[in-house]
């Protein structure tokens, strides 16, 4: 069994979540600090980075980790010449014996022609899917989701469930906990490392606590297990 870290949304050096009382780069520091004590070494980072101003910090502070990142909606272009697979965007994908890993590019809210083309050829395999994503692919009922959901979703589902193998989403952007499943679909949203958002239709911030999500990877099956910390 493996174990990575799925963290996302930290937005750093945004004007937000500092008006709101939260200091995401200390959050930041206290989360990588306790999964380096904990022995974690692979990290995806599910999106939303903040500010260009911080990205020299951003990957200074996981020089020690082994790191694959997802862009967010926040998240400038250029940070897909990192690993891109295509010209409209940063997506890829690796594999070990059990799992196929597929890393998807929502950061415009939605995935263009190109990346869509390249998903079919992706998803032909025998293996069971791992997919990364800062965009919720199943409906959460819930503020952010009424007003900020990725446009094309549904073409990427119709994609995934034509396959009928199993396959496990992780993806941020709503800044709450939540897993539900459709089909061969099942969907886990992780907490932000920054602020949370009330699952309500309503537009409330809960400032209280930050987190992450450890995911256990075994030939099997997949568990996972949320990391909350107060926010003081």
């Amino acid at each position: 069994m493996k174990t990575i870290a799925h963290i996302t949304d930290v937005h750093l050096h945004e004007a937000f979540p500092l008006e709101q009382g939260v200091d995401p780069r200390a959050n930041w520091t206290i989360m990588l600090d306790h999964l380096s004590n904990k022995g974690i070494t692979d990290i995806v980072f599910g999106g939303d980075i903040g500010s260009e101003s911080a990205h020299p910090f951003f990957f200074e502070s996981l020089k020690n980790f082994k790191v694959n990142i997802v862009l967010g909606n926040h998240d400038l272009g250029e940070i897909a010449t990192l690993s891109a697979a295509g010209k409209d965007g940063h997506y890829y994908l690796y594999e070990d014996d059990n799992y196929r890993y597929i890393v998807l590019d929502s950061s415009p809210d939605r995935l263009y022609k190109d990346q869509v083309t390249w998903l079919k050829q992706a998803v032909r395999t025998k293996k069971k899917i791992i997919l990364f994503i800062h965009h919720p692919l199943l409906a959460v009922p819930c503020y952010v989701e009424s007003k900020y959901a990725m446009k094309n979703r549904g073409m990427i589902r119709d994609i995934l469930f034509e396959t009928e193998l199993e396959t496990t989403v992780f993806c941020g952007h709503y800044h709450l906990e939540d897993e539900r499943r459709e089909k061969n679909i099942r969907q886990f949203v992780t907490p932000a490392i920054s602020y949370q958002m009330v699952k309500s239709p309503k537009k409330m911030i809960d400032t209280s606590v930050f987190g992450g999500r450890l995911v256990h990877i075994a030939p099997e099956k997949i568990d996972t297990e949320l990391i909350m910390f107060a926010n003081d």
